[in-house]
């Protein structure tokens, strides 16, 4: 059924490039509007994209100026999957204004439209396929349980590739290998639940398929500017790609986002922890 269902699937999209041959190329300070009103998820990889980000804001202060970043090195998928805060000390979580913070608190109180989301580098992810799977589902059920976050976007990006040296010192010469399977399978996952899936992690390889280290900075999973700029590029042509298909018009009148509440709120205003997700206290 699901092979009936994505072959369905890819004959719309066909159709839809095939009416959009002519479409234009839109500049891209338009198309970086895509990530307006959106909050990025991740770890130090995606740290080190708001670090670029910001550096890039010092030539031109509108580059991506309505996008924000949340990123906390060493968290895992199951870790950002879950919606309350563990409290224990040890577990890792996202970080709002000082505050330990689910994404979906974050997602909540900043009215966030889009979520970009890159995890699963620290659980390893490619020895976990199964389990990451069932992590992204859970991140779908509570972002569609909680009214104020039902009709926000969720984008899930592909696991960016580890270099060889990563590799040997884990002792798992076929691991890139396990991420690519778990990157296809997530792409299957997406189109399932109705998340977006944004690849970006083929143009950071070398001819061996593991991550190229002219675009790491430590030639295992960590990206410099050359990197990160190829990461952009992808972001980018994502995009283009959905202006072409129709799926996103940057000319449309653009809505007036939530405005952030002035200070936490109160004790009635908070869903219960276990139904959605909360701030540690």
């Amino acid at each position: 059924m699901k092979r009936v269902i994505r072959a369905f699937v890819w004959i719309l999209i066909l159709a839809c490039l095939a009416s959009a041959a002519g479409a234009e190329r839109l500049d891209d300070s338009v198309l970086y509007t895509f990530y307006d009103n959106g909050a990025f998820f991740g770890d130090s990889i995606t740290r080190s994209l708001a670090v670029r980000v910001a550096d890039l804001r010092q030539k031109d202060e509108t580059f991506l100026n309505k996008t924000s970043f949340y990123a906390t090195g060493s968290i895992t998928l199951f870790e950002g999957s879950r919606p309350v805060i563990s409290g224990d000390g040890v577990s890792h979580c996202f970080n709002y204004r000082g505050t330990e913070a689910t994404m979906y608190y974050i997602t909540t109180v900043t009215g966030a439209k889009k979520v970009f989301i890159l995890l699963g580098m620290n659980d390893p992810i490619g020895i976990k396929i199964e389990k990451g799977l069932e992590w992204v589902e859970e991140i779908m059920y509570w972002m569609r349980r909680d009214q104020r976050t039902r009709d926000v976007e969720v984008y899930f990006l592909s696991v960016t590739p580890v270099g060889t040296a990563w590799c040997i010192e884990r002792n798992r010469p076929d691991y890139q290998t396990d991420l690519d399977e778990y990157n296809a399978r997530l792409e299957e996952k997406c189109m399932e639940i109705g998340a977006g899936f944004i690849p970006i992690s083929e143009p950071l390889k070398g001819e061996d398929n593991h991550l190229n280290v002219a675009y790491s900075s430590d030639a295992k999973v960590h990206l410099h500017p050359h990197g990160l700029d190829g990461w952009r590029g992808c972001l980018r042509d994502y995009a283009q790609k959905q202006y072409d298909l129709g799926l996103w018009d940057p000319f449309e009148p653009e809505e007036t986002p939530t405005p952030e509440p002035t200070e936490e709120p109160g004790k009635d205003e908070q869903p219960a922890a276990a139904e959605t997700a909360g701030i540690k206290p």
